[in-house]
């Protein structure tokens, strides 16, 4: 038998790629024949094309030349004949900037089953959906700002009726579909801003879509009677969706309560700019064991202390929590609620604000430490507030060694740290601690100290350290 060499083996070349950059691809190609032939693929698999003149741009014969190994291509501002090659294995093409696009672009590539298109304006819109729709394989559609015509729209529809994923944003459609089309296979269904419908006729098109996992429904402010999503009309209309964004839709907390109803899991919920109140936290706590991700409006009280106190079932009854964003969560709550969080393996974006009185005597942050040093798994902690505090007054978390900080020791993979608009003392230890045991951070959103020549001194001192971090890993030049 004959020795293997390792790079006979795809799965370990694969996971070698991942941590490769492409200027790495191009060195290996250049060591013997066998890592020619092993690291040429990966080299070509991803293509940027910038035509606006600030990149430049790689052959065009050479391009053709290992079309066959281009698996996703980004193009801006498209020029010329480089997308017009054959491109047998690319998955995915995504095409911004282009304001006389021809069908070429989408023809002869029979592997395509993603296709994003940004602020493109067609050659001939009738040769340009007649080709998509010769694409077999297109599954995931994307479009912002591009308009389709009363002459394609039923082009359109067609390729729609195929499709797993659409997402539509800041776009004119003619009309809604015929009531005797019906979309089985979409699964993900996100609509952002779109002009000349009304929420009824969108709602018609949403109900021809009977196994929705995902509804995103955002920016359009729509009037929707209960009666038009009453529970049982959406859980026999849609049985299987289990993500809901609605944000920013002025949606009343009425509907929205008896969508939630009828839901039969929620897995996400992003209803910042609705209506969410105490009808929606009712239709929401059968749901909490299976949540994974919530935002919910910000409000200040007497209404925040129905959120406030939300926040932290949510926090002690969802253990599959991946992240959670949105209201303020007040001390005082926290003192008869000593549940343990059962989102610690799981959680890594927090957003939430620990707002303490004026006036209380209890110092309750070295309690809240103890509980954020058990989210282990913690990327993201953002205690940031929505109400600009004046000089001297501390409402939020006190991030300082003297407070607990150390605590916070344990989490060590954060990368982000927000604290806008609370007041903070932060002194060099306490910045350097955190440099010190947060090794990936990245970010620090916040005025460190009120002081502002202090705070011009943290700040220089941090980007300093970011900056040498990021030289050490090869992400700056």
């Amino acid at each position: 038998m004959g020795i293997i060499s390792p790079f006979d083996l795809p799965e370990l070349c694969q996971s070698i790629a991942c941590f490769m950059r492409k200027v790495d691809f191009a060195r290996c190609t250049l060591v013997c024949r066998q890592w020619h032939a092993t690291f040429t693929p990966f080299l070509w698999q991803d293509i940027n094309l910038d035509f606006s003149g600030g990149q430049v741009l790689p052959a065009l014969n050479a391009l053709i030349k290992h079309s066959k190994f281009v698996r996703r291509m980004v193009v801006f501002n498209h020029q010329g004949a480089y997308l017009s090659p054959m491109y047998m294995n690319l998955k995915e093409l995504a095409i911004a900037g282009s304001y006389c696009l021809p069908a070429e672009v989408v023809s002869l590539k029979p592997s395509l089953t993603t296709l994003m298109l940004t602020s493109c304006i067609f050659e001939n819109p009738t040769s340009f959906w007649d080709a998509v729709l010769e694409l077999q394989h297109l599954r995931h559609l994307s479009m912002v700002r591009v308009d389709v015509a009363q002459e394609n729209i039923q082009s359109f529809w067609d390729v729609c009726s195929r499709l797993e994923t659409l997402r539509l944003t800041r776009m004119r459609l003619p009309c809604v579909p015929d009531k005797s089309l019906v979309f089985p296979r979409t699964k993900s269904l996100s609509i952002f801003y779109l002009q000349n419908l009304t929420p009824e006729a969108c709602l018609a098109w949403f109900r021809q879509h009977p196994n929705l996992e995902e509804l995103a429904w955002k920016g359009m402010a729509p009037v929707v009677r209960p009666d038009t999503l009453s529970s049982s009309i959406v859980k026999e209309t849609w049985p299987r969706l289990e993500v809901l964004d609605l944000a920013y839709t002025g949606i009343s907390d009425r509907v929205l309560s008896e969508i939630l109803h009828g839901l039969r899991r929620v897995r996400t919920l992003l209803a910042t700019g609705t209506g969410f109140s105490e009808l929606s936290i009712d239709a929401l706590r059968p749901h909490l064991p299976d949540l994974q991700e919530l935002d919910i409006p910000k409000y200040e009280r007497p209404q925040g202390n129905l959120t406030s106190k939300l926040m932290l079932d949510v926090l002690a009854s969802s253990p599959h929590l991946v992240a959670v964003s949105g209201c303020h969560v007040y001390v005082e709550h926290m003192v008869h609620d000593q549940r343990p969080w059962v989102c610690g393996k799981s959680l890594k974006t927090l957003r939430l604000c620990f707002e303490f009185p004026k006036e209380y005597i209890l110092d309750l942050h070295s309690n809240i430490f103890a509980r954020l040093s058990m989210l282990t798994c913690l990327e993201v902690l953002d205690v940031s507030s929505y109400t600009k505090l004046w000089h001297g007054t501390i409402s939020g978390l006190d991030l300082r060694l003297s407070k607990g900080l150390a605590q916070l020791h344990t989490l060590t993979g954060l990368r982000s740290v927000g604290f806008r608009h609370i007041w903070q003392e932060i002194e060099q230890e306490d910045l350097q601690w955190m440099v010190d045991h947060w090794n990936k951070i990245e970010s620090f959103d916040g005025h460190f100290n009120g002081d502002m020549h202090t705070n011009r001194l943290l700040r220089a001192m941090i980007d300093g350290a970011l900056e040498r971090t990021l030289r050490k890993v090869g992400i700056t030049a």
